[in-house]
């Protein structure tokens, strides 16, 4: 894990910032901000004419909110900074990983681009790709001591700071209450209440679970919370840091992948799964077809965009993944975390170099952090005062309160994976759901891919 402390891996984000939902504040995004600019003069004193490039990942069905938040900020910035052009780039999620490897690479990364925390940035850090933001922190207490405790663990590598998490999640369960009525059936607390429901829905003519994995990703949302719920986390992070006797084959991983096929068996999710994009899968969601979507808050989005029938999200609920009667673990984990953000490319000097630090303030002030809660349905890397529950929307704050009722906040296993190990891990998973690997196989696929990379 490089430079990484197995400490670190299970991040306990505090939340405090989230308990005071129900003010009557109503903020709304200006042009102005709140002092954004006023921490650095360097960028808006130059004369210099200077073009910056942006790239995020915000595009496609259900990402038009946490895209319109970056322009808008991009907007304030300009606004104050006449003499800086951003130019934005965006990217589906996958296009921008694989292009950002090849540019890492090459040596030539945009100027800021939306960037993986953790293991998956490491490989960045150690190459020396990413710049160092600790000065322009401390630089400007206001507007360091503004986020939320913790969440910079995600880009802290060595002694230094190398970009800011834009905004956090859950992950859980979303279930449509009119289905879940319709079939007499409450949300799954237990594995064995999961099955029931199961049973009970196809019995009513709905999917179970909605899926599509083709992108191989997907399914390890589900496949995480079972690891975790079977064998706990602590078993997770000795796995990573390669303590002696630690395998992935072992009895409880095996169960954990057995009781994942049990349920393909039982026709939990869409036939074809492996063959259906994850946008597809999504919508058999929000089309009625499906009660069930294992997914992370920033759903939310989605579920009330006009990609859903209007007022869908009045039908939906969500509850934390289902304890497992035999699981060994804390069965009250939640996870979530803040992993992803905005990071600065290192070769920047000079002006330039003080206009992309001024640009990032802007991506993480509180205007922006406003948006993202209110409009995008994420958790804020900011404090937030007075935060209203009727705007925020009744589905969103089901998943804050999921959080806050949580023992532990854990992080996914992918976002702590080296990319080596997690693109093995992606493979193990579609092959385990379609039922091309038994669990030994997948394990042993895992433990073997653990021996190449997490030396």
């Amino acid at each position: 894990m490089g430079k990484k402390s197995k400490g670190g891996i299970a991040v306990l984000v505090s939340m405090s910032v989230l308990l005071g939902l129900g003010g009557c504040g109503k903020p709304s995004v200006s042009s102005e901000g709140p002092e954004a600019g006023s921490s650095s003069e360097a960028a808006a004193a130059s004369e210099e004419k200077i073009t910056l490039t942006l790239r995020h990942q915000d595009v496609g069905a259900g990402t038009e909110a946490a895209s319109e938040a970056t322009r808008i900020a991009v907007e304030r910035f300009m606004d104050d900074h006449p003499n800086v052009t951003v130019n934005i780039e965006t990217l589906d999620q996958d296009t921008h990983r694989q292009k950002l490897r090849a540019e890492m690479a090459g040596g030539m990364p945009p100027d800021l681009f939306f960037n993986w925390g953790y293991a998956e940035g490491e490989p960045y850090y150690e190459a020396g790709r990413l710049l160092d933001i600790t000065d322009a922190l401390n630089a400007d207490p206001e507007w360091k001591d503004g986020f939320v405790d913790g969440i910079m663990d995600a880009f802290n590598y060595g002694d230094g700071t190398y970009g800011i998490p834009r905004a956090g999640f859950i992950e859980g369960v979303f279930y449509n209450k009119e289905i879940f009525q319709e079939a007499g059936i409450a949300p799954p607390a237990t594995y064995g209440e999961l099955k029931e429901a199961v049973t009970r829905i196809k019995e009513a003519g709905y999917i179970p679970i909605a899926l599509g994995n083709k992108e191989k990703w997907p399914s390890t949302f589900i496949h995480n919370f079972f690891f975790e719920r079977q064998l706990g986390y602590d078993y997770f992070e000795a796995l990573l840091a390669r303590e002696e006797g630690y395998s992935w084959v072992n009895d409880d991983y095996i169960e954990a992948n057995r009781k994942i096929q049990e349920l393909v068996e039982m026709g939990a999710f869409p036939d074809g799964l492996n063959a259906i994009s994850r946008d597809e899968g999504v919508a058999l969601f929000y089309q009625g077809k499906a009660a069930m979507l294992i997914d992370g808050s920033w759903m939310c989005t989605t579920l009330a965009s006009d990609q859903a029938p209007e007022g869908f999200s009045d039908k939906v609920g969500f509850v934390n993944f289902p304890a497992f009667e035999d699981g060994k673990g804390d069965q009250n984990t939640a996870i979530s975390g803040f992993t992803s953000g905005y990071s600065i490319n290192a070769d920047l000097t000079g002006a330039k170099k003080e206009a992309a630090i001024e640009l990032l303030k802007y991506l993480n002030d509180d205007v922006s952090a406003e948006f993202q809660f209110y409009e995008c349905f994420q958790l804020p890397n900011r404090e937030i005062a007075n935060m209203d529950e009727e705007k925020a929307g009744t589905l969103f704050v089901e998943s804050v309160n999921e959080l806050n009722r949580s023992t532990a906040k854990l992080l996914p296993h992918t976002d702590v994976m080296p990319s080596g190990l997690m693109n093995v891990y992606y493979d193990v998973s579609q092959g385990i759901f379609d039922g091309t690997l038994t669990p030994e196989e997948g394990m042993e696929m895992m433990e073997k891919a653990s021996e190449e990379y997490l030396r």
